[in-house]
């Protein structure tokens, strides 16, 4: 990550402080994000509005996926996130295999 000399608060202005407050901060994003079902995201992306043809078979797949549960950004995230995951640990036993 690249910290510059600009500062996030008056309380957080450094980098040692951004990396302490940084999951804290990552979380009331996440609640936000929830409680308003993603309306600032929505706002500009919505799912009606994405072309799924130009995304990769697995965004294409996920977004679809989402779009029929009205997932929120976090949600998504999420799920994309353990996906990767599972899809590395998997190719990493094959490759030990």
């Amino acid at each position: 990550m690249i910290f510059t000399s600009e500062f996030i608060s008056k309380d957080i202005d450094t980098l040692t402080k951004f990396e302490a407050n940084r999951l804290r901060m990552a979380q009331n994003v996440w609640r936000m994000m929830a409680e308003t079902n993603s309306a600032t995201c929505k706002s500009c992306h919505s799912y009606t509005a994405m072309d799924h043809a130009k995304q990769s078979p697995a965004a294409a797949a996920a977004m679809t996926g989402a779009a029929a549960k009205n997932m929120n950004c976090i949600s998504v995230i999420k799920v994309l996130r353990t996906s990767c995951r599972i899809s590395i640990m998997i190719s990493k036993r094959r490759l030990n295999s």
